[in-house]
């Protein structure tokens, strides 16, 4: 999936105008590509949680994504984590890839065990993992940088 941003600010004078009042920029403008498949989802919950736009759901899902990041990056020490992540079924590329990040030497020594589960929109990859916490994000940040990969959580256990 390809996201492409452009940010614009409005500003009293109009989108990226003249500020005449010395007033700070509101909410910068963004816009991006999703597929429509995605955005129907979008829409689908905006509906079901009464968001009252696409932009509040959006900002709603940053302040999600921030805060899960801002938790991840305060673990520290040796720690146990279920990873779980999904895909494409069809893509023999993400395969691929996937594999070759798990079974990398510094990744594969701490994933203590791996549920493979087929759905109907893809497959879900279960991970058991024990290692220093360090490590764990690195694993997590290789996997999440994957555009074949749909969704990654880190959930601890330890």
């Amino acid at each position: 999936m390809d996201i492409i941003f452009s940010t614009r600010t409005r500003k009293s004078g109009g989108i990226m105008g003249k500020d005449t009042n010395n007033k700070k920029p509101s909410n910068p403008i963004i816009s991006i590509s999703i597929p429509d498949s995605l955005l129907e989802k979008l829409d689908t919950i905006i509906n079901e949680r009464g968001y009252s736009s696409r932009s509040e759901a959006i900002r709603d899902s940053i302040r999600g994504y921030i805060s899960d990041y801002n938790w991840e990056s305060n673990l520290s020490g040796n720690i146990d984590v279920i990873i779980v992540f999904t895909y494409e079924k069809t893509s023999k590329l993400a395969i691929h890839k996937i594999y070759e990040i798990l079974h990398q030497e510094k990744y594969d020594e701490m994933i203590v065990s791996n549920l493979h589960l087929h759905i109907e929109s893809g497959c879900i990859e279960v991970l058991v993992v024990k290692g220093d916490a360090k490590s764990i994000r690195a694993l997590h940040g290789s996997l999440s940088a994957l555009k074949e990969i749909n969704l990654v959580k880190v959930l601890p256990i330890s």
